[in-house]
């Protein structure tokens, strides 16, 4: 009876090449072995396992799937506008372009735009995302009505809009995994204590905006974001220096950078490598995707590249598959997710062995660097695949 639960709940897959372990080493021809039941990777190794049936042969680079740590996931619908607008008046609440589209746009349409930047994501082999998701309680409606469209991560992180009471802010909550604020400094600081006070309650993530242009970041909004909202972890934080990234490491706040937004709002480029070697917990994040593709791939890149130019010692590829991986689910507090290995989450993208990576001195590097959207071949969330056109449903 436990051999036969096992032959069916179990599945086998051997591997041409997969990222393994906290080192992200990559080894060949490695069998892994899923529970499908649980989740999780229940065996690694070159043998195959027990009473599994016999493995699936695929030829493809498994890699633990990549987390978007930061998206505005309704301005999808709005790409292409106001392009030469400055950022305060592109994406500033409340009058910017893109609050004001919000406003005039009907409700089913916004829904549909979320919809359309969750098939995006999956599409390029990430298992979720966290979602600065704006207009209050139905703003975080529209959200859940687009996830029973497409079945997916999505971290949604509301935003509570001016006036809210305690109650607003508890209903608020108990829809969504948290508070998402554009900035803090609009608010006062017993409102801020009272979300950090009600969040906490709920065990429910707080972050912000913080340092995103150098007009915030003079106006204290760091400190006064530390003081008085204590977040999960912040975003941007593009003004940001060694001082205040020493800071971010002493108290163990994690840092979303989204250096392709922060260059085309021309708010400036963060500072990684200082980041990096202040020992910021730092992940990647594509923000709006009404502007910026939200496409990880591009991310990673642009955030390697940013660095080598920064301080070419310090950008080392295996920190940026981290980023993007083991560091976001860490930020979001997704627990043991972030790397291949037994006992962890079966949350798994699988690329194409193409030339593009594989023919490569330094496949790691190849990874970040080279791999779109057009080479994810399958993406696994909790064993089950997601998009259906490389492996069996199981």
């Amino acid at each position: 009876m436990i051999r036969l639960r096992c032959y069916y709940l179990e599945k086998t897959l051997n591997i041409k090449y997969v990222v393994v372990g906290k080192d992200y080493e990559i080894k060949e021809n490695i069998n892994l072995t899923l529970d499908i039941e649980k989740g999780l990777i229940a065996n690694i190794g070159f043998s195959r396992r027990g009473f599994t049936e016999k493995p699936l042969n695929i030829n493809a680079i498994a890699i633990p799937s990549p987390i978007n740590a930061h998206i505005h996931s309704a301005d999808f619908i709005f790409s292409g506008s106001g392009l030469k607008l400055s950022i305060e008046e592109l994406v500033k609440p409340p009058h910017g372009l893109k609050h004001r589209l919000l406003r005039e746009t009907a409700s089913k349409d916004i829904a549909k735009s979320i919809t359309y930047t969750l098939k995006y994501l999956k599409s390029t082999g990430v298992s979720a995302a966290a979602d600065f998701r704006e207009e209050g309680i139905k703003g975080v409606k529209l959200a859940l009505k687009a996830l029973k469209k497409v079945p997916f991560r999505h971290i949604i992180l509301g935003r509570p809009v001016k006036g809210y009471s305690e109650k607003n802010v508890k209903t608020l909550l108990r829809l969504c995994h948290g508070i998402g604020l554009s900035s803090t400094l609009p608010f006062k600081p017993s409102f801020l204590n009272m979300l950090n006070k009600l969040a906490k309650e709920e065990n429910k993530l707080l972050a912000a905006h913080v340092a995103e242009t150098r007009k915030s970041f003079e106006k204290g909004d760091l400190e006064y974001t530390l003081k008085h909202y204590k977040p999960d972890f912040i975003v941007h934080g593009t003004h940001l220096g060694s001082e205040e990234f020493s800071i971010l490491a002493e108290k163990k706040i994690p840092l979303v950078l989204c250096p392709r937004a922060n260059t085309f709002f021309g708010v400036g480029t963060p500072k990684i490598a200082e980041a990096l070697k202040s020992n910021v917990i730092i992940s990647l994040g594509t923000d709006n995707a009404g502007w910026i593709l939200p496409n990880i791939w591009r991310e990673v890149e642009y955030a390697f590249n940013l660095t080598k130019m920064q301080n070419r010692s310090i950008a080392e590829p295996k920190l940026f598959l981290k980023m993007i991986t083991y560091n976001a689910a860490k930020t979001l507090k997704l627990e043991n997710e972030g790397f291949i290995d037994e006992g962890m989450k079966a949350n798994i993208t699988f690329l194409k062995t193409s030339p593009n990576i594989v023919c490569s001195k330094n496949m790691l590097a190849s990874i970040i660097l080279r791999t779109d959207r057009k080479d994810v071949l399958e993406l696994l969330i909790y064993s089950k695949p997601q998009i259906g056109k490389y492996l069996m449903k199981w």
